[in-house]
């Protein structure tokens, strides 16, 4: 029972560390944010953080890591919710909601600026791609097998396009934004509905 405490605190002291992190990156850039920034933003001293965290690139490593499960959940949840449109477009409502944070697209600009540089949080990122990429290619697959997407269509290259829409979702800037985001879902949603297969 101890051991289960001690490691759910941790796993809640790494959270805001995280969270004090990912919010000091969005401010100040990951470059010219300090391991001492991020202590005083998580309310800890350098000792305790560095039990936790040895360095930024750690950090970012950390952050990385749980896009990946994210990205997993959500193209599993794609592929088995038994509604491939119904769940895109649930995912798409999710992703411009979530695009209204105010510091989500600045972060995740700092991110893709970083993977430039840091080897490991690359890899990461290409795996996750590449799962996405294969996981939501054998949904459409089906998809096709079943009727319900135009058998014209290549089931990859589909695939990427709908992931690179959504990223493009999520880090667009609050100032290049001229419609409402009711708006930008219905016509997100139309565009992917067009490769369902016509009715006869």
């Amino acid at each position: 029972m101890v051991r289960t405490v001690n490691k759910a605190r941790r796993a809640k002291k790494k959270r805001e560390i995280l969270n004090a992190a990912m919010q000091c990156f969005a401010d100040k850039g990951f470059h010219s944010t300090s391991m001492q920034d991020v202590c005083r933003a998580a309310g800890m001293s350098p000792g305790s953080l560095y039990r936790y965290f040895a360095s930024k690139d750690d950090i970012i490593i950390a952050i990385v890591e749980e896009e990946r499960q994210e990205s997993d959940e959500f193209t599993s949840y794609l592929a088995n919710s038994g509604d491939l449109f119904g769940s895109l477009s649930e995912a798409i409502a999710h992703v411009i909601d979530r695009s209204n944070e105010p510091s989500y697209a600045q972060l995740s600009v700092e991110i893709y600026a970083e993977l430039l540089r840091n080897e490991k949080a690359m890899e990461v990122t290409v795996e996750a791609y590449a799962k996405a990429t294969q996981t939501l290619t054998q949904a459409l697959h089906q998809a096709i097998e079943k009727g319900e997407v135009d058998d014209g269509w290549e089931p990859e290259a589909l695939a990427e396009v709908i992931i690179a829409l959504i990223d493009a979702l999520e880090t667009r800037p609050p100032f290049t934004r001229k419609v409402s985001d009711k708006t930008i879902h219905e016509t997100v949603v139309k565009l992917i509905n067009s490769i369902r297969t016509p009715n006869p």
